[in-house]
C-alpha cells in the first residue's frame, strides 16, 4: 500500500483513488462508480465478493483479481469467467517464475537464498484474471 500511495501522490490522483479493506459483495457493488478498477487479492474470497449477479454495477467495472484455486475451492477462476464472460473481455495472466535481476536482490545472498526470498512459498496454481467491461469501448 505504501508504494501505491507514493504513485498516487506523484500522479496527483489522490481524489480519484480509494482503498477498501473490509467489504461484502453488496458493499463492493455500491462503491462502483463511472470508471472503477477493482484490484482484488483476498486469498480465495474473490468468488464470494464478485458473486452478486443481480448487481449490474460489476458489469461496468474493470477487475484485476488474483485467483486462488485451492483444494477447498478449486473452481474460482472458471466460475468467475462464467459469471463475467458475457459482460467482460477476459485475460488470464499466468504466474511467472521470478527473476533475480528484476528485483534487485542482495548480491551477497546465495542462489538458494535468492530462490527462497523470491518464491514466498506461493502456490503454483495462483494466477490473475483481468476483466475489462465490453461496454467500455
Amino acid at each position: 500500500k505504501k508504494e501505491i500511495n507514493s504513485l498516487i501522490i506523484k500522479n496527483n490522483i489522490t481524489k480519484k483513488i480509494s482503498f477498501k479493506f473490509w467489504t461484502s459483495s453488496s458493499r463492493l457493488s455500491k462503491w462502483i462508480k463511472k470508471k472503477t478498477l477493482i484490484l482484488m487479492d483476498c486469498e480465495g474470497a474473490e468468488a464470494g465478493y464478485l458473486k452478486n449477479k443481480s448487481s449490474t454495477n460489476f458489469n461496468k467495472a474493470h477487475i484485476l483479481c488474483e485467483i486462488h484455486d485451492f483444494s477447498d475451492h478449486p473452481n474460482i477462476g472458471s466460475d468467475l469467467i462464467k459469471r463475467f464472460n458475457k459482460t467482460h473481455r477476459i485475460e488470464i495472466i499466468k504466474q511467472e517464475k521470478r527473476q533475480f535481476h528484476k528485483y534487485g536482490t542482495d548480491e551477497n545472498l546465495t542462489e538458494k537464498q535468492k530462490v527462497i526470498l523470491l518464491d514466498e512459498n506461493r502456490p503454483k496454481s495462483n494466477y490473475w484474471i483481468f476483466f475489462e467491461p465490453i461496454l467500455d469501448r
